[in-house]
């Protein structure tokens, strides 16, 4: 018996060993700060039944594009193996273009690609090449081809570098500059590239030829160097044979011989990847700082003052003394505001509203105050004001704007397409009420699609609903979820946000009093029971002025702080303050306007 005890416990330890050797993919959560994911893989040649698997691990993370860093195929010659990798790859080939694309795939030249007659014939593409989505900017050079000082294509990256300086750059191609594989690094991409990669800020390339996955510490100048070092990572593992691993190099801080692809989740703040065997099992992780993404908060005033709209750094110090949105100077119309990348330039437009007492135009502004385009929400005899939100409905990458009206007794609320300002949505969303409505825009329910939420305005008992959003059906599908977060308000009305306060990739719900009481705020989950997570007083006992809310990942660690701001009353203050996702107080309290002024003050985050 005491044997088989001992043969028991033996073999469950094996158990334990090879688990502990089989870790899951720490894949990210889709948090508010998300853009776009894509994939890089390459060296796929002869390995056939390989390249499936890998390719059937690719697929259902349905990412935005896929990068090849060379070697498609083994003879470029041959058509039928390029018939072959066409056939393989047809999962992620076939897919629908993202907008702001012009394909799903972007292939690199390497050496067994050639010549390249086929491949041209195939692709219809240049030989090195750049692209631009969502404000990041991509390269493809061809390492088959010189790119030393004085040719071609070293001049033709120079300009390339310099135009786009102001994007974060992403190099991928075929020869890598350090290897700890069987063919080693390459000299001339040491002495010749990695110059203009570092002057230029990359923070990432990506290539093949070994056939095996590395991945460098930041390296600059040839040295270990985190602050300014560019990573450069081997992704060899497509099916070709695999290569040995030699351990033990100064530049080498991950790596083995393994089939495997690269699965990169870009945000706003980061890339976060996670190399992937053929089997899904995750043998690397790691982050790039995106350093050329800059947070602020824009601020505006939202009743009857034409003040500038402002832009403060998150800390709360003015960057920009803004511009004026309304240019009819008999017009004392405060507004409000929201932001959203409604042009696939991977920076977030401003969506302002009128305030009251004009007509309800909604105009979308670049932050440095570049009007783009100008519409009315509703009947120009409307003239109570309008909430704004924006938020992508349908997962194209591009953010509609949806208008509230946000006085009055009618709790009508539209939903526009930004380029051609379509209706997607037009429904009076609390009928038996008479009572205006607030607005945000979210994923609420996790199906990458951003829901409308939507609270009541005053004179009635708190509640917020979701819908759902059909381009076919402008009265949407409400969710089952009701929340009543404030059961004592029968009349002050409220203001609605959403962000994710604990990074779990579900949004939260942020509910704050508009009018009568200490600008009291509250955190709810998305539940049918309306969990309370967090009860925020964000001004003294006497104040009863309410207050604005906003959601918005201020310090880039994927979790969303939580920005009240006061709005106009007689005891006010046009002061802004910050909480962290727990409740407490995160910095100092700011004046974005003279102290005199009483006009209610509106925020929102930017990513730029």
């Amino acid at each position: 018996m005491k044997k088989q005890k001992l043969l028991i416990i033996g073999v469950i330890f094996i158990i334990l060993i090879f688990l502990s050797n089989t870790v899951s993919a720490e894949i990210q959560d889709r948090t508010t700060d998300h853009l776009f994911d894509f994939e890089a893989y390459g060296d796929t040649r002869t390995g056939h039944v390989v390249h499936q698997q890998v390719v059937d691990q690719m697929v259902p993370l349905n990412s935005d594009f896929v990068l090849h860093v060379g070697d498609l195929v083994n003879s470029g010659d041959s058509m039928s193996n390029w018939d072959t990798f066409l056939s393989i790859t047809s999962g992620y080939r076939d897919k629908a273009i993202k907008n702001g694309l012009e394909r799903n795939f972007y292939p690199s030249i390497g050496n067994h690609d050639l010549p390249l007659t086929n491949y041209d014939s195939i692709f219809g593409i240049d030989h090195y090449y750049s692209f631009d989505y969502k404000g990041f900017h991509f390269i493809a050079l061809n390492t088959s081809e010189s790119y030393i000082s004085g040719s071609d294509q070293y001049n033709w990256l120079v300009n390339d570098l310099v135009a786009n300086e102001d994007e974060e750059i992403i190099v991928f191609f075929h020869y890598p500059a350090y290897s700890s594989g069987p063919h080693g690094g390459t000299a001339d991409v040491v002495t010749y590239l990695s110059p203009l990669f570092e002057s230029a800020g990359v923070k990432l390339v990506l290539t093949g030829h070994s056939h095996i996955y590395e991945r460098t510490y930041p390296i600059f100048q040839n040295a270990v160097n985190s602050v300014n070092g560019v990573t450069y990572i081997i992704t060899g593992g497509g099916g070709a044979p695999l290569g040995s691993f030699t351990t033990g190099n100064w530049w080498t801080a991950a790596g083995e011989s393994s089939y495997e692809f690269v699965y990169l989740q870009v945000t706003n703040s980061k890339i976060y990847a996670n190399v992937l065997d053929q089997n899904g099992n995750n043998i690397d992780s790691f982050e790039i700082i995106n350093t050329k993404n800059q947070k602020y908060l824009m601020t505006s005033l939202e009743d009857n003052v034409r003040k500038n709209i402002k832009k403060y750094s998150v800390s709360g110090s003015l960057n920009d003394d803004g511009f004026k949105p309304n240019s009819n100077k008999a017009n004392n119309q405060g507004v409000r505001i929201a932001s959203g990348d409604v042009n696939l330039d991977g920076k977030d437009e401003l969506i302002v509203g009128a305030g009251p007492g004009g007509k309800p135009w909604v105009k979308i502004f670049e932050t440095d105050g570049t009007l783009l385009k100008k519409f009315y929400a509703f009947k120009k005899s409307y003239s109570g004001g309008i909430d704004v939100a924006a938020g992508d409905i349908n997962s194209d990458g591009i953010a509609e704007i949806a208008a509230s009206r946000f006085s009055g007794e009618e709790s009508r609320v539209k939903i526009f397409n930004y380029l051609d300002n379509d209706v997607y949505f037009d429904r009076i969303i609390f009928p038996k009420l008479k009572t205006s409505a607030s607005i945000s825009m979210g994923d609420v329910d996790m199906d990458y699609n951003d829901e409308l939420i939507v609270g009541t305005g005053a004179n009635v008992r708190s509640k917020v609903r979701f819908y759902d959003i059909l381009t076919t059906d402008k009265k949407g599908t409400r969710l089952g979820v009701e929340l009543k977060p404030f059961d004592d308000d029968i009349k002050n009305g409220i203001d609605v946000a959403n962000g994710d306060t604990d990074g779990d990739g579900f949004v939260e719900i942020g509910v704050s009093k508009l009018s009568g009481d200490k600008g009291r705020i509250k955190i709810l989950e998305y539940d049918i029971a309306g969990t309370v997570l967090e009860k925020i007083s964000v001004f003294r006992e006497s104040h009863k002025s309410g207050a604005n809310i906003e959601m918005f990942d201020i310090d880039s660690d994927g979790k969303t702080e939580i920005i009240s701001s006061a709005r106009k009353a007689d005891d006010s203050l046009p002061r802004v303050k910050i909480f962290k996702p727990d409740g407490e107080k995160y910095a100092d309290s700011f004046y974005p306007y003279k102290k005199s002024l009483k006009g209610g003050v509106v925020v929102a985050g930017i990513n730029e």
